[in-house]
């Protein structure tokens, strides 16, 4: 993977994968079906989540411990095309293995028995309509997408994974016709197509998917992989508040007034992130801010808008403008051309600083530089602002800004709300389980230092010392270890700390062989492996009342080559991060040992729950003692490292 994943998106990736897994070796050995449901608040980073599943599967795992599975084919299913694009974008974004070729956007010209296998297709839920080219078959079409899906199931079903995209839904999306098109891909009413063997639901809530696994048949193992909302909240990804502006009850006619003030606030946050990107060396950020008109909204209200923005900053003007409205052209709003951009465009448009939609944004749309809304739909309204509220707590960065608290907010402004209306969208939002899990506030005043403290005051508080809140537990403190090292060699701060890890890590096994030898305990771990004990029952057919009828002895034989292989991985999964190799190669060249007894020295090794547990504890000394000693200059380091 591209990114490093957070430890709440690690662990959920091994559950979803253990889930997965587990699914397919079911449905091979007893024709089990199995729903496996992902769910996640806004923000959490579901689709890097799914693409490093996939990664895995695909191509195995960096420590060795899963094989690939070249022949693994997911088919991912929306109910809108430009989420699938924006899916696709974000896998390609994510991963450096999955290339380009790996993913497939279905379109009309799909014709073939059976879908590629090692290729991930997307697939929105209109093309299964009965209108759509790919129902049916024609002189250019032999193959209708039941007939492929179909046949993609019967050869090669153990291999076959159904992905059910709800992480977004718009408020047009006709419900009913989707799940009764999604469920016949889970299980064919009318026998076209077997059984999805392995269903992959990934969404904020699970109820819907879990209801339709519920109704579906045949039955389904459930196994549910849920993320933890305070972990979410904790790794700031999303944003720590939302800021809700509104007018008095006593100035319902000062609409301008908020424009200025949202166009003004946008301002302060360029000013802020200009600030801090130069003084950290980091790239620009350039918020956006979105204006979200109503249905019937006229050109020349439109053009008044844009004029008022324009004189508030004059930046708002020209190649900065966008709309992504029904209609899909350029459109002209008296003096102003705005451009039209799609939704899961905008973000990489570093040009555009304001946007106008109605309610397109809703769905489709990922972009953590939208941190000022102004929506001047009415009070009534406010389901579509709450539907929209969650596409817009990202953080820029992808991390919470520790020196300046403002950069952790977005700011939403109502200028047809009154404070009743205001109440009612906060409540909803805070209720909602597919909302925003961060604090939302009502017409918050910012906070600055006071000028007359003397700066030296402020350089104090900085340096007393803090308290750090433990974060989740490490799933492997060698992996850890491995990570600390990555970095201080990627910070300049410590060259050799890979090879120092290791070769502390190798040293550790070495002592604990001593140790398990000189106590006599390591040989009968080694013929352990070595050996297999077969049972072998000897039946009398024919004889004496009196003679036994059956005789059982205890065989014991060579074990096969491909066995020590395959429990090498599961050696490969105790000491982790590479390290069951690791020491395997410094047996192999540094002390001369055959292949094939290194191999079976690392197995013994692993089997031993105390070395296993040594080499954890001596991991996690290292990393604290080298956290220890680098902690002055890790805290000199720029914020971001």
């Amino acid at each position: 993977m591209k990114f490093e994943l957070k430890g709440y998106q690690d662990a959920a990736v091994n559950k979803v994968l253990a889930g997965l897994r587990k699914g397919s070796r079911e449905y091979v050995e007893g024709m089990e079906f199995t729903a496996v449901s992902l769910t996640a608040p806004t923000g959490a980073g579901k689709t890097v989540i799914a693409a490093a599943v996939i990664e895995q599967i695909l191509f195995g795992d960096t420590d060795g411990v899963y094989e690939a599975d070249p022949e693994a084919i997911f088919l991912w299913l929306t109910d809108d095309p430009s989420l699938n694009e924006q899916t696709r974008k974000k896998i390609l974004e994510a991963s450096d293995q999955i290339q380009s070729s790996h993913l497939v956007t279905v379109g009309d010209s799909l014709n073939q028995p059976d879908l590629d296998r090692g290729k991930v297709y997307f697939l929105n839920i209109q093309k299964l309509g009965k209108h759509s080219n790919l129902t049916k078959t024609s002189n250019k079409r032999q193959f209708t997408i039941w007939t492929t899906l179909a046949n993609t199931v019967k050869n090669n079903g153990a291999h076959y994974y159904l992905v059910i995209d709800e992480a977004h839904r718009g408020a047009g999306s006709k419900l009913k016709d989707r799940q009764t098109l999604a469920q016949r891909l889970i299980s064919d009413s009318e026998g076209v197509v077997p059984p999805a063997p392995v269903v992959w639901g990934i969404s904020a809530t699970p109820d819907r998917f879990d209801q339709a696994m519920v109704a579906s048949t045949p039955e389904r193992i459930n196994r549910t992989v849920k993320v933890p909302v305070s972990e979410v909240r904790e790794s700031g990804l999303i944003k720590d508040v939302l800021s809700i502006q509104h007018q008095g009850e006593q100035q319902q006619q000062m609409e301008t007034t908020l424009i200025r003030a949202a166009v003004r606030s946008l301002k302060e946050f360029d000013t802020e992130w200009e600030a801090y990107t130069d003084a950290e060396d980091e790239p620009p950020v350039r918020p956006i801010l979105v204006v979200q008109i109503p249905p019937k909204y006229t050109d020349g209200a439109t053009a008044e808008l844009l004029a008022t923005c324009t004189d508030e900053w004059d930046v708002l003007n020209g190649k900065a403008l966008a709309h992504s409205l029904e209609n899909h052209t350029a459109q002209e709003y008296g003096s102003y051309t705005v451009k039209y951009v799609a939704p899961q465009n905008i973000e990489d448009r570093t040009d555009i600083r304001l946007v106008l939609f109605k309610e397109a944004l809703t769905t489709g749309w990922d972009c953590p530089r939208a941190e000022v809304m102004l929506s001047l739909r009415p009070a009534k309204d406010d389901t579509y602002i709450a539907q929209l509220i969650g596409r817009m707590v990202r953080a820029p960065l992808a991390r919470r800004i520790v020196s300046n608290e403002a950069l952790n907010r977005v700011r939403l402004f109502l200028p047809k709300f009154d404070t009743d209306a205001v109440l009612a969208v906060k409540e909803m939002l805070e209720t909602d389980p597919e909302g925003p899990t961060c604090t939302i506030t009502i017409d918050s005043v910012d906070a600055h230092k006071n000028a007359g403290v003397e700066p030296d005051v402020f350089n104090i508080f900085a340096g007393i010392s803090s308290y750090v809140v433990p974060g989740p537990v490490h799933r492997s403190q060698v992996g850890r270890l491995h990570k600390l090292a990555a970095l201080l060699i990627g910070d300049g701060l410590m060259d050799n700390a890979l090879k120092e890890a290791d070769k502390h890590l190798v040293s550790v096994l070495e002592s604990e062989r001593v140790r398990l030898e000189a106590s006599s305990l390591l040989a009968p771990l080694i013929k352990n492996v070595e050996t297999t004990d077969i049972a072998v029952a000897n039946i009398q057919l024919y004889g004496d009342d009196d003679t036994e009828a059956m005789v059982t002895d205890v065989v014991s034989v060579d074990s096969d080559i491909g066995d020590i292989d395959r429990i090498f991985r599961v050696a490969a999964r105790k000491f982790r991060d590479g390290l069951a190799h690791q020491y395997w190669m410094h047996r192999v060249t540094d002390e001369d040992d055959d292949s094939y007894d290194a191999k079976v020295l690392t197995i013994a090794l692993s089997m031993e729950l105390s070395v296993v547990q040594k080499v954890e504890d001596e991991a996690e000394s290292r990393v604290k003692r080298w956290l220890s000693g680098y902690g002055a200059k890790i805290a000199a380091l720029s914020e971001d490292q």
